[in-house]
């Protein structure tokens, strides 16, 4: 069914923001930000403030809990403005030819109520969609599939003919899963070609990707990756060892900041139930797939980059463990199946700090 709509994920789409650009300029070094925005003023807790949490009870709770950084904490709010470096050049020069074009243009971002009101004042072209869901309005947040069949309900648009465009791979998993025609955000010059390829736009004078640029989406391998790791993560969690050994080849690498080694699966199989313990014994409850991107490297093989989160088990204030890996993948016809499995960190270190 031809595109009749377009959606706009706002952050990291079409406005450059980044708690990075305050903190930089409050904290002694990069080491520093990062370490406060991955243990106090972490995303979990701003997603609380973008579900609809006011930022005074937000910044009260965690001033509670790390009083040292009061300061640091309060500036989260008082200093919000200074996350915004502005749009991303060449994105809302793509935005104002849809709406040249005619295109219904729409807008869903998870963002708080609070701050929105000043993102509007900053960018005019805000007002340039037809409508705009804000999650901290609504009180819901992306993933979750409510705001989506929200999104539809209220505008009227029927999930097969609308176009969504977002920088998460997760929020962009859920969209369509509910038949939404969607693509992750990478640079604006994909973008163009991804509006092309569904004649909302006309093609770019250069239609092969620059080096700088990843290619267009194969839907079909995207469909595949994904499913893989739906499938990978769910037999994670549950332990479901045959599963997990219908992904893996017969024998395969594994690699870690230790070195790299061959693998025979009925070992790896074996060694699952003791990791778990171990995961168990550092109060990891669970874990679960974060993040994920691909790249086919030929008609053979895929590189996946995954991000996983280790939720902590206690009162929910420890903040969790985070996890990045990657795989190589043989494709089989319709089966994928992993040759490589790169741990980026040690995860015996990891264990014993958590």
């Amino acid at each position: 069914m031809p595109v009749k709509a377009v959606v706009f994920d706002l952050g990291g789409v079409l406005i450059d923001w980044d708690p990075r650009y305050l903190y930089r300029k409050l904290l002694a070094d990069e080491a520093a930000v990062e370490e406060f925005l991955t243990t106090v003023c972490t995303p979990e807790w701003n997603a609380e403030q973008d579900r609809g949490r006011p930022f005074a009870e937000g910044v009260a709770e965690l001033v509670e809990r790390h009083p040292a950084h009061a300061a640091a904490i309060a500036a989260f709010s008082d200093r919000w403005e200074e996350m915004l470096a502005g749009d991303i050049p060449g994105t809302v020069e793509l935005l104002a030819e849809l709406r040249a074009a005619g295109t219904p243009l729409y807008a869903l971002t998870n963002w708080s109520a609070e701050t929105f009101a000043i993102a509007r004042e900053r960018f005019e072209f805000l007002s340039w969609f037809d409508g705009v869901l804000v999650s901290g309005e609504e009180r819901l947040i992306k993933p979750d599939p409510a705001i989506f069949r929200l999104l539809l309900e209220r505008f009227g648009l029927a999930p097969e003919a609308t176009f969504y465009v977002d920088d998460s791979e997760a929020n962009v998993a859920a969209a369509r899963r509910l038949g939404l025609d969607a693509a992750r955000f990478t640079a604006p010059g994909r973008l163009r070609r991804e509006l092309a390829a569904r004649r909302l736009l006309a093609w770019p004078a250069q239609a092969e990707p620059t080096p700088t640029e990843e290619p267009m989406a194969d839907p079909i391998l995207d469909d595949q990756v994904r499913g893989f790791f739906d499938r990978f993560a769910e037999a994670s969690d549950t332990l479901d060892v045959a599963a997990l050994g219908e992904l893996f080849d017969e024998t395969f690498l594994a690699a870690d900041p230790d070195g790299v080694r061959a693998v025979p699966k009925a070992l790896f199989l074996q060694a699952l139930p003791r990791r778990a313990e171990l995961f168990a014994a550092a109060g990891i409850a669970r874990i679960t797939l974060a993040d994920l991107e691909h790249q086919a490297l030929d008609n053979t093989y895929v590189l996946a980059r995954t991000g996983w989160r280790g939720e902590r088990t206690g009162d929910g204030t420890a903040a969790p463990v985070r996890l990045a890996s990657s795989f190589l993948l043989r494709r089989d016809g319709e089966r994928l199946r992993v040759v490589l499995y790169l741990n980026h960190q040690d995860l015996r270190q990891v264990l014993s700090s958590a």
